[in-house]
């Protein structure tokens, strides 16, 4: 039996995650842990550059 997931994955900033409450806490909480998502290199970049402008805080 195959399973099949209907969640749709969108980069960060396409979807309804609260990027920046989600980083703010990690920064916060001294995170210094791996973050993994599944995308395309494409969509790496994309997600980067949201990170970059909404949580600059992030590259400190």
């Amino acid at each position: 039996m195959v399973l099949q997931s209907t969640a749709t994955i969108f980069p960060l900033g396409r979807g309804e995650m609260p990027i920046r409450d989600f980083l703010m806490a990690l920064i916060r909480d001294e995170f210094s842990g791996p973050l993994i998502f599944e995308l395309t290199s494409q969509e790496t970049r994309e997600s980067l550059d949201v990170i970059k402008r909404v949580v600059p805080e992030a590259f400190d």
